[in-house]
């Protein structure tokens, strides 16, 4: 405790120094071109220049290279203070311990690292490990002369107007500024309130006191239109362009400030890593709203994306499936790739993943548990990269991916994690299928919905059938989806559909196999399609494009309907012109006669945003007959013996 205040005394003593100001820099704002590849770089702001010799600043924090200066200038008086916020504690990872300097006073508290003298310059070097730090405090003393104004934000390379202050760090001072780039005087504007920037400018300013001027400090903001680009184009840009992505993205994983992510477009995949904060958790399948983007940066020859904007929760999840991939198939092309590997050995001892031929490749990071190295395992992972070399990153708590039990039931499917497979030991049974939607029911007399285009089939109801699957979500309903071919290994009795009164259709039968009985088919004005039973109405949604062709006539009752071809209540001679008519244009189908206008309709039940619906698989008149209009001797076709038999009913009936 005593060290932490003497630290902290330390540090105030030196920055409320008589006309002493502050300059901060902020990993998460203040950034150089060239900076998000590892390098040389130098930040300039308010007169204090900051120069790395060797690292990266990527949007989240600043990185000091092991063995390599960073040097810190001031042409607007002596530094007298230098604060670091690092990542790391003491001399741990990151931490401010692995910096080493020559003169003045150097203390060490936690994440904190704080220098203290009078110097112009002073060089820091990260002697015994790298250094992460997402803030610089630097403290000038202003004892010799009039100091220039501090400019609020560093200039740069802006996709929206920006607000622009200015701050005296000599009291009774005044600033005034140009925006065109030439030296200000005492004519020029003279600063009053911050004001806003929306085209290029470069701004200088001065402070005067008593007939003193400063020195000149100046900042250039430039603006631009952010790019709609793809995952896949990262490549192609240089790096810190701000980007914007005007579609959806797939999280692959997530951990900690790493993002894998993979877009569509065009029907082309792209895969890439986001590096920083987006201030969301995600898990893999959670599908990202359009509007992310950020900065593109390069590291270890591989663009990422930092200085992360536009990240908003996820809008759904999908399940996403690793590619099956061998050991000699890793490349450059497949990185940030969610894979899966099979049957191969992991040794702990070298952190390397070895398959049944010898071939092998590193992986991170440490397993936190033991793994027997002579058991063949089946592992997912990420393709990355560290130092040039590629390796795997094995997501999840566990690297291994233990086979799990078979399950009976659906019930039992869905007590695993969303994703994971599982094989049906007992098999299903098909009620219907339409290209890629299977309904099945299982033994314990649940009903679901296997959705995926390779299910195997056609499957007919009553065909029993085992395969594996996993589950998923579509409109907050659990569904399956088709992790490989099922296949049919039986027959049994079809399943027959449970008749219900439209009232008691509820969500909790969403998937079910439903009858409606005498119900109507009734249209709103959008043209929507209701079933009726009297009571409650239900949306019906032909799906499955079951013919209709015959819904909504709702049946006629003639008694002499075969000879009353015209439909005028009366057999005449005009009916029998109407037959020789139906005979000569060959007007002979089959028509619907009788019925009460109302139907038997089967189908499942489903959501779509938030409404029950039916799905119909079948629709049936109720009661009623198809007869061949006009077919009097019943010999199933018209013809001039049909004639002579309407002739004798004019005449004699």
């Amino acid at each position: 405790m005593k060290r932490y205040l003497s630290l902290l005394l330390l540090y105030l003593a030196f920055s409320s120094v008589v006309c002493a100001f502050e300059v901060t820099f902020d990993a998460t704002v203040d950034y150089v071109e060239g900076g998000g590849t590892a390098g040389e770089y130098t930040i300039a702001k308010n007169g204090i220049s900051m120069n790395i010799e060797q690292g990266v600043t990527n949007g989240t924090h600043y990185r000091f290279y092991k063995g390599h200066s960073i040097t810190i200038c001031s042409s607007v008086g002596d530094i007298t203070s230098i604060v670091f916020y690092c990542v790391g504690q003491d001399d741990g990872q990151y931490g401010p311990a692995n910096l080493t300097v020559n003169g003045g006073s150097y203390a060490v508290n936690g994440y904190i690292g704080c220098w203290s003298g009078k110097q112009p310059c002073v060089t820091f070097v990260a002697s015994y490990g790298q250094v992460r730090v997402t803030k610089v405090v630097v403290t000038v003393d202003g004892d010799e002369g009039l100091l220039p104004p501090i400019i609020n934000p560093l200039g740069g390379t802006y996709y929206e107007p920006v607000e622009v202050s200015m701050a005296c760090v000599t009291e009774g001072a005044a600033i005034y500024y140009t925006l065109d780039g030439t030296t200000p005087t005492t004519s020029s504007a003279q600063y009053t309130a911050p004001f806003t920037l929306d085209s290029d400018a470069t701004v200088k300013a001065v402070s005067v006191l008593d007939g003193e001027m400063s020195p000149v400090v100046s900042e250039t903001y430039v603006f631009k239109q952010l790019p709609d680009v793809c995952l896949g184009d990262l490549d192609g840009l240089a790096n810190n362009e701000r980007v914007v992505f005007n579609h959806e993205a797939t999280v692959l994983y997530q951990s900690g400030l790493n993002l894998y992510l993979r877009d569509e477009c065009g029907q082309v995949y792209g895969y890439g890593l986001v590096y920083g904060q987006t201030n969301q958790t995600y898990h893999t399948g959670d599908v990202i709203p359009p509007g992310w983007g950020g900065t593109k940066t390069t590291y270890d020859g591989h663009a990422e994306l930092s200085n992360l904007t536009g990240f908003q929760p996820a809008s759904r999840t999908e399940v996403v499936v690793p590619e099956l991939i061998t050991i000699p198939q890793i490349s450059a092309e497949l990185w940030a790739h969610y894979v899966e590997l099979k049957g191969v050995y992991i040794d702990q001892e070298h952190q390397l993943v070895i398959d049944q031929q010898g071939n092998s490749c590193p992986y991170y990071p440490q397993l936190t548990y033991t793994v027997s190295p002579t058991q063949l395992q089946d592992i997912r992972a990420i393709v990355t990269s560290f130092r040039s070399n590629l390796q795997l990153l094995i997501i999840e708590d566990s690297s291994i991916i233990p086979p799990p039990p078979p399950v009976c039931c659906l019930a039992d499917l869905y007590e695993y994690k969303k994703g994971q497979v599982a094989e049906f030991g007992c098999p299903l049974t098909v009620i219907y299928q339409n290209g890629a939607n299977l309904y099945v029911k299982d033994s314990c007399g649940e009903y679901g919905l296997i959705y995926g285009f390779d299910a195997g089939g056609p499957f007919e109801n009553g065909d029993q059938i085992i395969g594996c699957a996993s589950w998923t979500e579509y409109q907050s309903n659990r569904q399956l989806s088709n992790d490989g071919e099922w296949t049919k290994i039986g027959k049994t009795d079809p399943v027959e559909p449970i008749v219900f009164p439209v009232e008691e259709l509820s969500f909790n039968l969403v998937h079910w196999y439903v009858k409606l009985v005498g119900v109507t088919l009734v249209k709103d004005d959008e043209g929507n399609t209701y079933v009726d039973d009297g009571t409650e109405r239900i949306i019906m949604f032909n799906k499955f494009n079951v013919d209709t062709t015959e819904v909504g006539n709702g049946g006629y009752v003639y008694p002499d309907v075969c000879a009353d071809l015209n439909l005028d209540y009366e057999v005449n001679i005009a009916d029998i012109w109407e037959l020789i008519n139906r005979i000569l244009t060959g007007r002979t189908t089959a028509e619907w006669v009788g019925g009460d206008g109302t139907y038997d309709i089967t189908g499942f039940l489903t959501v779509y945003k938030g409404q029950l619906e039916l799905y119909p698989v079948k629709i049936e008149h109720h009661g009623g007959r198809y007869v061949l209009v006009g077919d009097l001797n019943d010999d199933g076709e018209l013809n001039i013996a049909d004639v002579n038999c309407l002739i004798n009913i004019i005449l004699f009936d």
